[in-house]
């Protein structure tokens, strides 16, 4: 679909998605990110109606989905409950560098896209924060799952 809209100059030489490409595009500009969005969106919402519908064919009682553009999307309304995981900016900084390849500037303009973690922390039902160690962020990880097993 993005291929479609963008041209095979937003493809990889091995025919996958160049995400570099695709970022430069979407932080160029507003109407960019949005068409981008409304190109992905519907894909994402497919794809997660139809896992979560094989998810009830198997009986399963709970499903966890994680949705990073959850509440700039409107999908909150989809679920009965919201954890949010917060973490200092510097650290989201280093995680977006490294997961994105990209240098500050860059991940600094794509968190800054988003919108601020506090306003989707204070919407949330549950926050877990993500400023220590990986085993304290499984401990606030465990908690979740238990509170949910307990609704």
């Amino acid at each position: 679909m993005l291929e479609k809209e963008y041209g095979p100059g937003i493809l990889s030489a091995d025919g996958s998605l160049d995400r570099q490409k695709l970022l430069a595009i979407l932080l160029s500009s507003p109407d960019e990110k949005a068409r981008i969005e409304q190109i992905i969106h519907p894909e994402v919402l497919r794809i997660m109606d139809r896992d979560l519908a094989a998810a009830r064919k198997k009986s399963v009682d709970t499903v966890v989905v994680e949705v990073p553009l959850l509440y700039e999307t409107g999908m909150e309304k989809l679920f009965d409950m919201v954890a949010v995981v917060t973490a200092p900016f510097e650290e989201r900084l280093r995680r977006v560098m490294k997961r994105n390849g990209t240098g500050e500037d860059i991940a600094r303009k794509w968190l800054e896209t988003q919108m601020p973690q506090e306003e989707k922390a204070a919407m949330a039902d549950v926050v877990i924060a993500n400023n220590g160690t990986l085993e304290e962020l499984g401990q606030e990880v465990r908690n979740f799952a238990e509170r949910i097993r307990r609704l």
